[in-house]
């Protein structure tokens, strides 16, 4: 009796969560060893170029901005996306661990979908009769040519307004 409550009181991982732990896991180790390998390198080339010859000040000068800081900005970019992953596995968790909590227990409550009554929609928008006609739905062809004409007479007279006072 007491096993079943310990494995009851047990939660248990969902198989997404421990697949996104180990993934993230795995990425911030690679960012890790390419960060280092990135800083050894800049030595190494900050080594051989000394050894040539040039001045340390000259080649550090050259090499920072080209070599160093993207080679620190890209793993600390790769680290955040592990990071992200990892904030995603522990929402992946609690959301599943909600979801099996509320499914296990009796006072789930089920919804049934509203219905809409068809008779009780509001048709006042097609009792309404617009005051002009041509706002109307019915409206005449040749009362709405005639309106038509009534605008273009009137934007013929502002243009010939601003023809005269030029």
């Amino acid at each position: 009796m007491k096993q079943q409550k310990k494995s009851q009181s047990r939660k248990k991982l969902p198989g997404s969560s421990i697949f996104m732990y180990i993934a993230s896991a795995f990425i911030a180790l690679i960012a890790v060893a390419l960060l280092v390998n990135n800083i050894l390198y800049f030595n190494n080339t900050i080594s051989q170029y000394t050894t040539q010859g040039y001045p340390y000040e000259m080649v550090a000068k050259e090499l920072i901005p080209g070599q160093l800081l993207p080679g620190i900005f890209q793993p600390l970019s790769i680290l955040g996306i592990a990071v992200v992953l990892y904030a995603a596995a522990l929402i992946n968790q609690k959301i599943t661990g909600y979801f099996c909590s509320c499914s296990n227990s009796e006072t789930v409550v089920h919804a049934e979908p509203a219905v809409v009554n068809t008779n009780t929609v509001n048709t006042a928008a097609e009792d309404t009769v617009s005051e002009d006609q041509a706002e109307s739905p019915a409206a005449v062809p040749e009362q709405i040519e005639s309106q038509t004409v009534e605008v273009q007479d009137a934007q013929d007279s502002t243009n010939n307004k601003d023809s005269t006072d030029k």
